[in-house]
């Protein structure tokens, strides 16, 4: 109770659990806790802890269908990220991927566009690639699937999805997101069994790290169900 500076670590610590699981209401009525300790805090407030609430205000916002909140309420901490880009570039890096995708549900690709390119930027320079570089090609693959361009953006997501593979392998949170992508990219251009093979792909790796009753588990049982209807 009275150290204000661990009990704001603490709350950005559950907030990011609570996303994990999926439980995207919890974490933002965790993250309104943390916002008024905030105001409690004498002096400035740490860069890393504006930045890593921003990221997952960004992650709950999104996943609940609310990009149009996410754009405002993460654009007050563009200052710090890009005041911070050169001593704290992976979570300045993982900042603008969030609001990037908060562009991209939008429909605003240029604002996306440009904000995922300078995450991969910051994150090849400081590591080197990995599964932050996959990341990045994924989120750059997405949009060129957004402006019709589906042959180049299945090669994107195959190429992030090899770098995935070096880094980490394929059962990771990531590949869940990108052999989904797949699979809706092969079930766009009617081939049926790729996409198949790729959503089971997608579900195999959703239940072992999340189970049955998680939101992503459940969205890849959707998309496969839709398609085997179809």
């Amino acid at each position: 109770r009275n150290q204000p500076r661990p009990q704001l670590e603490l709350l950005g610590l559950i907030a990011r659990l609570r996303n994990g699981l999926g439980d995207y209401r919890e974490a933002l009525q965790v993250l309104r806790r943390q916002e008024e300790s905030f105001r409690r805090l004498d002096g400035p407030l740490p860069p890393e802890l504006v930045l890593e609430s921003a990221i997952e205000h960004a992650r709950a916002l999104r996943a609940l269908g609310q990009p149009r909140d996410c754009v405002e309420t993460l654009l007050p901490a563009r200052r710090v990220a890009d005041a911070n880009a050169g001593t704290r570039s992976i979570l300045v890096a993982e900042y603008y991927a969030q609001l990037g995708r908060c562009h991209r549900l939008l429909g605003e690709r240029d604002q996306a566009r440009a904000l995922f390119q300078r995450s991969l930027e910051l994150r090849r320079a400081a590591r080197g690639g990995g599964v932050e570089e996959a990341e990045s090609l994924s989120d750059l693959a997405l949009l060129q699937a957004d402006a019709g361009a589906v042959d180049e953006a299945v090669a994107g997501l195959r190429l992030a999805l090899d770098r995935l593979r070096v880094a980490t392998g394929e059962r990771h949170p990531l590949g869940v997101t990108i052999w989904r992508s797949l699979g809706g990219l092969h079930r766009q251009r009617s081939e049926v069994a790729q996409a198949e093979g790729a959503y089971r792909q997608a579900m195999d790796i959703a239940l072992s790290l999340y189970g049955s009753q998680h939101p992503a588990t459940i969205e890849v049982q959707r998309q496969l169900g839709a398609l085997l209807v179809d």
